[in-house]
């Protein structure tokens, strides 16, 4: 039966692989311990980080947020579930390069809005949960919510729940905002289709306080510009991805 993709504009043989990766892994618990090591499908779209992208992010984090290595036990308490790849990076000892890209962003978002204990965290496209996971090392949200594929919410949820994290993975979109809310998205939201974009934009985007999105693709970026708020963009250190934080 096909799937709908929700927007999602990726290739339908490999979104409905990834899907059925996912249905696999919730399945079967054996499966779900090591889901991150190299799953051909599920890999496609996340866990495909190499090690020399590791190497870079790292050396930003060196560079820009060297405070969040006195955090890093925690942050390395996301590889602690799924066996990721791990490789040993100086400064960093083992560690998965995905969880470096993931704690390179949240040093991004700590330096746009600094303070966001207390906030309601929303994201769409939220992977497996580690960005979730490592931000919340960082700051207590008040609420954490997810959009996202059916499937891929209940693999979020698990895999959070691992951490005492319960994210709310059941709310429609224009219920999802509160006065004190940041939207995020890593990569996801720029990959769906003009119509979706534009629905999360007016319903959920444009209404939070704070927003931090990847994009890597550069033309999405102008449909965030259009919003009347002070917004920063800049270039991603490992490919021609744009940053945009924006404040209300």
């Amino acid at each position: 039966m096909s799937k709908d993709l929700l927007g999602w504009r990726a290739n339908r043989k490999m979104a409905e692989n990834y899907i059925s990766c996912i249905e696999e892994i919730l399945a079967n618990e054996h499966i779900f311990s090591n889901f991150r090591n190299n799953m051909f499908y599920y890999s496609q779209i996340l866990e495909h980080l190499s090690h020399n992208d590791g190497l870079i992010y790292g050396k930003y984090i060196l560079e820009k947020y060297p405070h969040l290595l006195n955090s890093l036990n925690e942050f390395k308490q996301n590889d602690k579930v799924g066996s990721p790849i791990l490789y040993n990076y100086d400064k960093f000892g083992v560690i998965n390069p995905t969880t470096l890209r993931y704690i390179k962003f949240a040093g991004d978002i700590q330096a746009a809005f600094g303070d966001l204990n207390g906030m309601n965290l929303i994201e769409i496209g939220a992977g497996y949960g580690g960005l979730v996971n490592v931000l919340s090392k960082i700051y207590k949200f008040n609420s954490i919510t997810l959009h996202d594929l059916p499937e891929a919410k209940k693999l979020q949820k698990k895999y959070l729940n691992q951490f005492n994290i319960n994210p709310i993975i059941d709310c429609e979109i224009k219920n999802t905002v509160t006065e004190n809310s940041i939207v995020i998205s890593n990569y996801a939201w720029c990959e769906l289709d003009f119509e979706t974009r534009k629905m999360y934009l007016n319903n959920l985007i444009s209404k939070c306080k704070y927003i931090f999105m990847v994009c890597y693709d550069i033309n999405v970026k102008e449909e965030l510009l259009t919003l009347n708020r002070n917004n920063k963009t800049e270039i991603d250190i490992l490919n021609p991805s744009v940053i945009f934080s924006s404040k209300k």
